[in-house]
Parts: structure tokens; C-alpha cells; sequence
């Protein structure tokens, strides 16, 4: 398999890694404010894929919970990749490509 097929069975590897992990960020009754953008976006920057909690004061259902995560990849300019229960995964492929080619 060539170096794109090998890089995004990477990328999924780590998805599912990533999906069992503790949040790298929580979501509180302030909801989404500039201070919590700026965090994201250097975790992003750093990491390539993110955790986002959303506590139940913000988010009660899950279609709560997926218009945060819409309206946090629309300011982030990413892409949601899954929702599961109040938890949010953010990433972008072309950034987790550009960080596993400087290994």
C-alpha cells in the first residue's frame, strides 16, 4: 500500500486510540468562549486530533452535544469526526499528514 494508505490507516489507529482516552478539554457552563477556541486550536496544532467533554450543564442530549461540535468545526475550521454521548473528536486529516511527515 502506498504512503497515503499507510498514513491514513495511522490516522484511524490513533482515532480509536484517541476515542478511549480522558478529554483533553472540557466544555463548562461558560460554554464555548475565546479562551477555550485558543486551547483547542493549539491542541490541535500539536496533537492533530482532539477530545472535547461537554458537561451535561451545556449539552444535556446528544443533538446538543452535535450542534457544539458543528458550531466548534465551523470556528476551528476542522472537521468533527465523531460524537459519542456529551464527548466530541476534532481533527484534520492534511494536519495529522503534515506532523507524521516530520517524524
Amino acid at each position: 500500500m502506498g504512503a497515503l494508505g499507510d498514513a491514513r490507516r495511522e490516522y484511524f489507529r490513533y482515532l480509536r486510540l484517541k476515542r478511549h482516552q480522558k478529554p483533553d478539554i472540557k466544555i463548562g457552563s461558560r460554554g464555548i468562549h475565546d479562551r477555550v477556541l485558543d486551547a483547542i486550536r493549539e491542541l490541535l496544532e500539536r496533537k492533530g486530533v482532539v477530545k472535547v467533554r461537554v458537561l451535561r450543564s451545556v449539552a444535556a442530549t446528544k443533538k446538543d452535544t452535535e450542534a457544539i461540535a458543528e458550531i466548534l468545526s465551523e470556528k476551528l475550521n476542522v472537521d468533527y469526526i465523531k460524537v459519542i454521548g456529551r464527548s466530541i473528536i476534532l481533527g484534520c486529516f492534511r494536519d495529522f499528514m503534515k506532523k507524521s511527515n516530520k517524524r
